[in-house]
């Protein structure tokens, strides 16, 4: 599934908390340095997964239209943001890397 196509599901913060957006790294340089022109205290801050993608919560996707993200998604470039595919929360837990024991 697309970012686009769950969108529009009209997704509920609690149902979008239990999926992830996934991306390559060129999307994500691309992501934050879009992010770092912008004045406000709400940053994505995208995880790295073992097979080199990174990833962000769904429930981002719950504020584009009015919330917190809104100003940052205004200004992505619409069609890498749909190159970017939702995950489900099982899948993206075995991505993750290991911790690192102390």
């Amino acid at each position: 599934m697309t970012p686009f196509e769950y969108i529009v599901t009209n997704p509920s913060y609690e149902e979008a908390r239990l999926k992830w957006l996934v991306f390559n790294t060129a999307d994500k340089e691309v992501l934050l340095a879009k992010q770092a022109t912008l004045d406000t205290p709400h940053r994505i801050a995208p995880i790295e997964l073992t097979d080199g993608r990174w990833a962000v919560c769904c429930d981002l996707l719950t504020e584009i239209s009015g919330g917190v993200f809104q100003e940052i998604f205004s200004i992505l470039d619409q069609s890498k943001l749909n190159a970017a595919v939702i995950m489900e929360d099982a899948e993206f837990r075995t991505l993750l890397p290991e911790p690192d024991i102390i």
